[in-house]
């Protein structure tokens, strides 16, 4: 096959190295050793999540029974969440196990109901004061 340049298409030389080394014979030890074992260190590592939010903001989820395209289409219900980048992270990483703290600017009525939200969800807060709420 030749392409419209005039330059004939080859096999990759690396891709026939590492198919080949697949077919030779195993000399040796058969097992292989586990590489998701930690390392070994003298002081114990915490680890520590910090979604930082610097545009949080509400999610709001309508649910309808049925859509159709063109016609009147009613909201059965109606979730508002904490949502924005930050938000979003912490929530899977407290679903995978994880204690994430979540970090950003909240004020005003929409600032309590993210942040009761994420503590809702039993995610960690640390809120900054806005300036226009009392």
């Amino acid at each position: 096959m030749r392409f419209r340049n005039g330059l004939k298409a080859r096999a990759c030389k690396i891709c026939e190295a590492s198919t080949k080394a697949s077919k030779l014979p195993r000399r040796g030890r058969k097992t292989i050793p586990q590489m998701n074992k930690p390392a070994a260190h003298p002081y114990p590592l915490a680890s520590a999540f910090f979604c930082v939010s610097l545009n949080p903001a509400i999610d709001t989820r309508l649910i309808v029974n049925g859509f159709l395209a063109g016609r009147v289409n009613r909201v059965a219900e109606v979730y508002r969440n904490p949502g924005g980048k930050a938000a979003h992270v912490a929530m899977a990483l407290k679903g995978l196990g994880a204690t994430p703290t979540w970090i950003g600017f909240s004020g005003g009525a929409t600032g309590r109901e993210l942040l009761a939200g994420l503590r809702l969800l039993e995610i960690e807060t640390m809120a900054g004061r806005s300036y226009r709420d009392p």
